[in-house]
C-alpha cells in the first residue's frame, strides 16, 4: 500500500495567498445585499486565524463562512487555486 499525501501538499512552496482584505464596512458598501448579515460578518471577522484542516498550510478562508458555517479549509483547498488576489478575505 502506498501512502497518499493530500493533493494540496504540492502547494507547500506556493506564494502567500494574496487576498484583497476588507473590513466588514468596506465589504457591505460593496455588497449592500448582505447588510442583513452584518452581525454574522462581524462575528466571522473576529474569529482567530487558524490553519486549514486539509493541508495545514494556509489560514482558513473566513469570508465564506456565511455560506459554509463549518468551513475549516483554506482558499486553495476549497477552490483548487493558489492565487486568491481576485478574492476577498474579511478582517475586523
Amino acid at each position: 500500500m502506498t501512502h497518499r499525501t493530500p493533493w494540496a501538499s504540492r502547494f507547500v512552496h506556493a506564494p502567500k495567498q494574496n487576498f484583497t482584505y476588507v473590513t466588514v464596512n468596506e465589504f457591505l458598501r460593496k455588497y449592500p445585499e448582505y447588510e442583513s448579515q452584518r452581525v454574522r460578518f462581524e462575528q466571522i471577522a473576529a474569529l482567530p486565524d487558524r490553519r486549514c484542516v486539509d493541508c495545514g498550510q494556509f489560514n482558513v478562508w473566513k469570508i465564506v463562512m456565511d455560506k459554509m458555517p463549518t468551513n475549516d479549509m483554506c482558499f486553495t483547498c476549497i477552490t483548487g487555486e493558489t492565487d486568491a488576489s481576485g478574492d476577498y478575505e474579511i478582517r475586523p
